[in-house]
């Protein structure tokens, strides 16, 4: 018969032997029975666990290391450590094996993994993440309220900021310049009384603190100007409306002074019987910067309206003794009319600033007396007017012209030597400067013929001079000038061209013009209120905006309405 189960048969017949039982030894002494054999009473064998006991980076052996219960490791080591080649040094139970090894560089720019085996197949897997520890600074650097775009480079733990007269202090909001990482409160505080702005560091345990007083600046007294250039340049004024719209938008704005362009690319702003006596015109009409104006008398409507918005209207002589930028045309209804007009060099052909601006002679009697002659049409046939101003092209000549045969000639009349070909010679300098300040006197006592206001907007000094024969503090001196708006354009000297510019203005008010449109650029709202308080800072009269489409922005309405919140006083008489 065939055994299919042999294992079985086994199993019964060990089931049916007898098991032999060792007797126990006798001992008398029941202390010394022998321990029970039980084996649920015996201590297991420890199991090897696969975990890192200990962890460190050779580079940075003080760097201090976190482990997490998700087995999960934070290495700090200090701010700007090279952490792309790093030795990772470790130690794991005995016969626990690590992929990487111990002693392996690694890049920890991100976080690496190290997997463990312990000698049973238990893994594990740790991830390692190197980080730059939190920083502990809570330096203030500086502290800008926003709403008025005030800012202050901070010294100490005392902080002074000043705002605009006007101003709500109840509920200023702030903004700040810490040590890297660190935050800073409150970002709204009531400045009506000193506060406390803290700096709290980036591991959220430094903190310091800085008592900050807010204070009011003067009520201004100031010139609040704005440039309306000619209509080429902007067509907010061409109409009654247009004037109307434009006035309100400057009175709500707190502005109180509008420089009109008067002359420019051979027009006036109104019909002129002096140019059209001076030139190839046919009608009054083609005279008028304005002829296209959807009212009778554009500078008539522009004046009556400022007037009842409490703003004073200044007649700007733009283009001065400029005859045309870019080239010579000699097709130009003045220089057609007066050819002889044109400014020449040494070498006969016209002088020009840059190479590119290109005078009349202002040496000659006959373009002194026209451009007179404009400015006394003006005042005559606008009574209401507050006053008219030079700038950079009046008066004003390239320093390389003043070499036509009649300037030559009456050069050696009047001193009885040749005309140097040095361009820089001293006594030749001097002789056509003095012509250029004579022409400043001469402006200077038209104005005040008709209780007018004569204002100028030079360059800097002594750029000016150098370039354009401009000797604008002689015109100081001489008490030629009621108010200066010196031409402060570039505005990452700003601060360094003001300190220069304002002891050459002496007793006369500077409001200096900042350049708050160029083309289509926009001069940002920041930059803006560091000019505005610059200003305050140096003492000026106010301050005068190029151009007047630059308020048109929203951003920048916004910024004139936080720097001017109330109304400034006039400072001239």
């Amino acid at each position: 018969m065939k055994v299919l189960f042999p294992w079985l048969c086994l199993v019964l017949l060990l089931s049916c032997t007898p098991v032999r039982q060792q007797p126990a030894p006798v001992s008398e002494d029941p202390s010394e029975a022998p321990a029970s054999e039980d084996p649920v009473s015996r201590d297991p064998q420890p199991a090897v666990l696969p975990e890192i006991l200990t962890f460190s980076v050779k580079e940075y052996p003080q760097a201090k290391v976190t482990f997490s219960e998700d087995y999960t490791l934070t290495v700090e080591v200090p701010r700007g450590s090279f952490r792309t080649a790093l030795t990772a040094l470790f130690t794991v139970p005995e016969g626990v094996t690590a992929s990487p090894a111990s002693g392996t560089v690694l890049d920890f720019t991100n976080p690496q993994k190290i997997f463990l085996s312990a000698p049973d197949g238990t893994a594990r897997k740790y991830v390692v993440t190197v980080a730059e520890a939190p920083y502990t600074g809570t330096t203030l650097y500086q502290l800008r309220c926003d709403d008025t775009f005030s800012r202050v480079y901070v010294r100490g733990s005392e902080v002074s900021l000043s705002v605009p007269f006007g101003t709500d202090l109840s509920a200023l909001h702030f903004s700040a310049v810490m040590s890297e990482g660190a935050t800073g409160s409150p970002a709204v505080a009531d400045a009506r009384q000193p506060f406390v702005y803290t700096v709290t560091a980036e591991d959220g345990v430094s903190r310091a603190e800085y008592t900050v007083t807010v204070t009011q600046l003067p009520r201004d007294k100031a010139v609040r100007g704005v440039y309306l250039p000619d209509p080429s340049h902007t067509r907010s004024f061409m109409s009654p409306e247009g004037v109307r719209t434009s006035i309100a938008l400057l009175k709500e704005l707190k502005f109180n002074c509008l420089y009109v362009c008067a002359w420019a690319r051979s027009r006036v702003a109104w019909p002129s019987q002096v140019l059209l006596d001076n030139s190839t015109y046919s009608a009054l009409s083609e005279t008028n910067l304005y002829r296209s104006y959807a009212g009778e008398d554009a500078l008539a409507d522009i004046i009556a309206e400022a007037h009842k918005a409490g703003i004073r209207v200044i007649l700007w002589f733009e283009y001065g003794f400029m005859h045309k930028a870019g080239s010579v045309d000699w097709n130009d209804p003045v220089l057609a009319s007066h050819p002889g007009w044109m400014g020449l060099g040494q070498d006969g052909k016209p002088a020009a600033y840059n190479g590119n601006d290109f005078y009349y002679n202002a040496y000659d009697p006959e373009v002194r007396q026209f451009l007179l002659a404009l400015m006394r049409e003006a005042l005559d046939r606008y009574p209401d007017v507050d006053g008219i101003q030079g700038d950079d092209r009046l008066p004003a000549m390239p320093r390389e012209s003043g070499y036509n045969p009649a300037t030559v000639a009456s050069y050696c009349e009047q001193t009885g030597n040749p005309v140097p070909t040095d361009d820089r010679d001293p006594a030749w300098s001097q002789w056509r400067l003095d012509i250029l300040n004579g022409f400043a006197g001469e402006m200077a006592a038209l104005a005040r013929s008709h209780g007018k206001l004569i204002c100028f907007a030079p360059n800097k000094y002594p750029w000016c001079e150098s370039v354009l024969m401009q000797q604008w503090p002689v015109w100081v001196q001489s008490g030629h000038a009621d108010l200066l708006n010196v031409q402060l354009y570039i505005t990452d000297r700003y601060d360094n061209d003001l300190a220069d510019t304002v002891p050459y203005a002496g007793d006369v008010p500077l409001s200096p013009s900042m350049i708050l449109k160029n083309g289509s650029a926009l001069l940002d709202r920041q930059l803006i209120a560091d000019e505005f308080y610059a200003n305050r800072k140096a003492g000026t009269a106010g301050e005068s905006q190029f151009w007047f489409d630059g308020l048109l922005d929203a951003s920048v309405q916004d910024t004139f309405r936080r720097l001017y919140p109330v109304e400034a006083e006039w400072p001239l008489k």
